[in-house]
């Protein structure tokens, strides 16, 4: 079940980098999503973002201008991965593959920090209860979540679903000429 949610979220997040032709060529080739140059900032926003939101947990003034600013430069795409809990393993795996950030840098962003707030202790960065998954460069990452072998099975499941994919496209096109003919005689 974790195998296959983090299929369909690596679907989701890589769109047409993850299609069957693109991963014939894995581990050699791993997806990719963005370029070098837009994950330049993404250690400084990450880092930024949780001084912002552990100062507001704490009840202290903070400033929102830095993190802004810093939005601003970044892609608003970017932006959103960053902010969406699954899809930021997979940015900074990519990270990590293009050798901006160290695995020990990487996984620093998914860790779980306590915050002692006046209402009590609260756990920044806890979305899976404690159980993220350490982030790796993308092979490797890939590994980890599908498993080795199971890599090869989830493509064949891919290229089944593309096969009835395709078979219910012909289907609609051949019902389609016959609605038409229906129409036309009426």
């Amino acid at each position: 079940l974790v195998e296959r949610e983090w299929l369909v979220t690596a679907m989701d997040y890589y769109g047409e980098a993850f299609t069957k032709e693109q991963l014939d060529d894995f581990p050699r080739t791993p997806p990719k999503k963005y370029e070098k140059e837009q994950l330049q900032m993404v250690d400084r926003y990450l880092t930024t973002k949780q001084q912002y939101d552990i100062a507001i947990l704490k009840g202290e003034q903070a400033s929102p201008y830095e993190l802004l600013a810093l939005q601003k430069q970044l892609e608003e795409r970017l932006v959103k991965d960053l902010n969406h809990p699954r899809y930021r393993a997979f940015v900074l795996s990519d990270c990590i593959g293009e050798g901006i950030l160290s695995e020990e840098e990487a996984n620093r962003h998914l860790a779980i920090t306590v915050v002692q707030t006046k209402d009590g202790v609260v756990r920044y960065n806890d979305t899976f209860g404690g159980k993220q998954l350490k982030v790796y460069g993308a092979p490797f990452l890939f590994e980890q979540f599908f498993k080795g072998k199971a890599i090869d099975r989830i493509l064949d499941e891919l290229e089944y679903e593309e096969y009835e994919k395709l078979q219910a496209q012909r289907q609609r096109m051949k019902q389609q000429p016959e609605s038409n003919q229906k129409r036309k005689r009426s």
